[in-house]
């Protein structure tokens, strides 16, 4: 009988998953075809893989929605550690999270429903949508920000925002009931859209209590990445909200924070391990460090 099966595993974080969930002796296998919604194919392989492994929990580290989506079709004695599809949902689209931000408090750079109200280039354009930083644009001129409402159209929801000059700061975080820990680290190289090379965790105890805030408002329980921006004053302001592992795990791993060891144990009912988590370190992602392109 296996531990887990991985789905949706993407390259370097995947593996940091897999990696942090032996290190602890458990045994996991990996099911990762391409994730499509509501992919009757996807889920009959997925419960294939269940019924011939035995498997105690699924554990998506990217696209858990669509997991999610199947959920009900999990056998008895099979755990999904992944949110509803509809809280992960919430989470991820940028317009609703923005909206949930607001209705908690969290600061947000200036939102514009009309872009007649944008007061100064580059602002940030955002759709509702995407992952690793495809769906967020900085357009410099009103031309080109006019070209990305056009082919947003009306069916695509997206947000037209202030941008802040300062620098990213990301907060990963679990959350089971009355349980929260999290790690907050500081972009301090970013190579590539949607990626970083150099992190430092830092300890930003505003940051993780906005983080809380928002999850115990939507009573979240799982891993969770989110992102803030920090003006040249120090001033936090909310950007977006990933339900699922983050791109910065390594970071939040070398702090000594086990975020897939803790959602196995949660999910499964086990007692959790003491956690002693670092609030100051650095992190060099290599391979792309010295990426070129």
């Amino acid at each position: 009988m296996k531990d887990v099966i991985l789905t949706g595993i993407r390259g370097d974080v995947g593996n940091l998953v897999l990696s942090a969930l032996r290190s602890k002796g458990l045994d996991v296998v990996v099911y990762d075809p391409l994730p499509k919604a509501g992919s009757r194919k996807y889920r009959d392989g997925l419960l294939a893989l269940v019924e011939k492994t035995g498997a105690r929990v699924v554990m998506p580290v990217f696209f858990p929605e669509v997991v999610a989506h199947w959920k009900a079709y999990l056998p008895e004695g099979t755990v999904l550690a992944a949110e509803s599809e509809e809280k992960l949902s919430l989470l991820d689209n940028k317009v609703s999270a923005s909206a949930l931000a607001a209705e908690c408090g969290i600061p947000q750079p200036g939102i514009y429903s009309d872009a007649d109200d944008i007061p100064v280039f580059p602002c940030v354009f955002k759709r509702a949508t995407g992952l690793g930083g495809a769906a967020v644009y900085f357009p410099k001129t009103r031309q080109a920000l006019d070209n990305l409402i056009s082919k947003a159209g009306r069916r695509n929801p997206y947000m037209m925002m202030d941008f802040i000059e300062g620098y990213d700061c990301s907060v990963d975080a679990i959350r089971f009931g009355d349980y929260f820990e999290a790690v907050a680290y500081r972009i301090i190289l970013p190579k590539q859209k949607g990626f970083s090379s150099v992190r430092m965790t830092v300890d930003a105890p505003e940051l993780r209590n906005y983080v809380k805030t928002l999850l115990d408002r939507v009573d979240y329980n799982g891993v969770c990445g989110v992102d803030f921006r920090i003006d040249r004053e120090g001033r936090p302001y909310f950007l977006e909200c990933n339900p699922r592992f983050s791109g910065g795990l390594r970071s939040t791993l070398k702090s000594g924070l086990n975020l897939p060891h803790l959602l196995y144990q949660f999910s499964v009912g086990e007692n959790t391990e003491p956690v002693t988590v670092i609030r100051r370190g650095l992190s060099v992602d290599w391979k792309r460090f010295f990426h070129k392109g």
